[in-house]
C-alpha cells in the first residue's frame, strides 16, 4: 500500500525582514522561490494535493504561476485569510 498525503504551503508572510521584498517571488537561478518550493512537492510520489496559503495581494500572481506551470500540477486550491480561489484542473 502506498501512502498519500496533502501539503499546505504557508506563504502568507508580510516580508518585514526582507525590507518589503516578498522573498517567495524573488528569482533564484532563473525560477522564483515559490515555484521551486512547489516543484519539490510536485516531485514527491506521495503528495496528492497542494494548497497554497498566500497573502491576498498575491492571489492573482499565484493563479498566473499555476496556469503557466499547469502541466502536471497537483495544486488543488489557493487561499488567503480574506479570499479563496478554487481550481478544477
Amino acid at each position: 500500500m502506498t501512502a498519500h498525503a496533502s501539503v499546505i504551503i504557508a506563504a502568507a508572510g508580510s516580508s518585514r525582514r526582507m525590507e518589503g521584498r516578498d522573498k517567495l517571488w524573488v528569482p533564484l537561478a532563473g525560477r522564483i522561490v515559490l515555484a521551486r518550493t512547489i516543484d519539490v512537492f510536485e516531485a514527491s510520489q506521495i503528495i496528492e494535493n497542494i494548497v497554497l496559503v498566500l497573502h491576498s495581494d498575491r492571489l492573482e500572481d499565484a493563479s498566473r504561476l499555476c496556469q503557466k506551470d499547469a502541466a502536471g500540477l497537483r495544486i488543488t486550491g489557493i487561499v488567503s485569510p480574506v479570499k479563496q480561489v478554487g481550481f478544477n484542473w
